[in-house]
């Protein structure tokens, strides 16, 4: 959900606008003269805008992000559990005998 608030009104609340912004990942539109002009977005949600446009114009990410979403509906993957196992077995290889 995205609020819209006037520049004035955001002046006078801006603390309780950012904490709640930085709690509930809600964007709030900033207008100045009743037309859209900034948008305050907590942190985090920014860092994964940056992530995702670097991603989006990575020209080998788009391919092996298919490649892997075929991989999955192929059920060519590993679980949680098997990463552990793996984890597992590969130290107690490591671990010698005594």
């Amino acid at each position: 959900m995205t609020t819209i608030l006037p520049l004035n009104e955001v002046k006078t609340r801006f603390s309780a606008l950012a904490d709640e912004v930085a709690a509930t990942h809600e964007r709030v539109i900033v207008t100045r003269n009743g037309r859209p002009h900034v948008v305050i977005i907590a942190v985090d949600d920014l860092d994964a805008l940056q992530m995702t446009l670097e991603l989006a114009t990575t020209p080998s990410a788009l391919a092996e992000t298919t490649v892997a979403d075929r991989e999955v509906a192929d059920g060519d993957y590993l679980t949680a559990t098997d990463v552990e196992d793996i984890l597992a077995r590969r130290r107690a290889a490591e671990v010698p005998d005594e």
